[in-house]
């Protein structure tokens, strides 16, 4: 007798232990912060929600627990679901990104990962959702800022190049080619100083480390600069430090190509030069 009651203690704590652990399980999935819900594996219709999905979505939890997967996403992805779904997988599965309907018609792209279990009898999925619009949404404008700023350098006549506090290139724009003679990819890696005329280099140094040193512009300065046939081009600089928040030290420096207009401005001196010469033997 004893035994038996020790025996039936025994399983009345073990019942007690599960219905406290189911207990600690459904709160858990109630109160999650993120939409969570369990689908049946056959039917694919919806048999438990927890309050964020009914909050998220903006169906009732009647009306929720009545509709099937495929009513919050379009006919054609639906498909594409079904295929995705996994069969006989057990434990986590990541879903990937997908698109769901609100009850209003938002579109949301949410990050599914499901969990294979038994609810109710039956073989069914525990989904987490988390709603990633925002993030992609921050990502794609991000993305297309980036290709606004990087078409404006391409396109740009002047060169825009990133040194490393040494002077080594990090980055030069397509115009380093059209002014310099040197493609971007075989520039970078070699030392700016390398490219500036012995007799420039020291204000070129000066100039840069000033800069680095108190975390300001410089304002514009002349250098020639080698072109890679040997020949010298002057360029006007202007510049200063990577902001903080690329978390890189280093110059951002602009180039613009001055040699040209110094020529034209060299022979329009010598012509008026010439002219007034032509008119002080005139009037003797």
């Amino acid at each position: 007798a004893a035994a038996l009651m020790r025996t039936d203690e025994k399983r009345r704590s073990s019942e007690e232990a599960l219905r406290t652990a189911e207990q600690q399980y459904r709160l858990l999935f109630e109160n999650s912060p993120q939409p969570m819900w369990v689908v049946d594996r056959e039917t694919l219709r919806y048999l438990a929600a927890n309050d964020a999905a009914i909050e998220h979505y903006g169906y009732s939890r009647d009306e929720f627990l009545s509709m099937n997967i495929g009513q919050i996403r379009s006919a054609e992805e639906f498909v594409a679901v079904q295929r995705a779904i996994p069969k006989e997988k057990a434990g986590l599965e990541k879903m990937g990104v997908w698109r769901h309907l609100k009850k209003d018609g938002t579109l949301i792209y949410v990050d599914i990962t499901t969990h294979t279990l038994t609810f109710a009898g039956r073989s069914a999925w525990l989904v987490l959702a988390y709603d990633v619009t925002d993030r992609l949404r921050a990502e794609e404008e991000l993305a297309k800022r980036e290709l606004y700023f990087r078409s404006l350098i391409e396109h740009s006549l002047d060169i825009t190049a990133v040194l490393a506090p040494g002077g080594e290139l990090r980055y030069a724009s397509p115009s380093a080619e059209r002014i310099l003679g040197y493609p971007p990819a075989d520039v970078v890696g070699l030392n700016a100083f390398d490219l500036i005329h012995p007799d420039d280099r020291s204000l070129a140094e000066d100039k840069f480390r000033r800069s680095l040193e108190t975390g300001t512009k410089f304002e514009q300065i002349e250098l020639r600069l080698r072109h890679r046939d040997g020949s010298w081009r002057t360029l006007s600089l202007i510049g200063g430090p990577l902001p903080p928040e690329t978390g890189m030290q280093g110059l951002i420096i602009n180039a613009r190509d001055l040699t040209e207009r110094q020529q034209l401005e060299a022979e329009l001196r010598v012509s008026q030069k010439m002219e007034g010469i032509g008119r002080l033997a005139g009037g003797i």
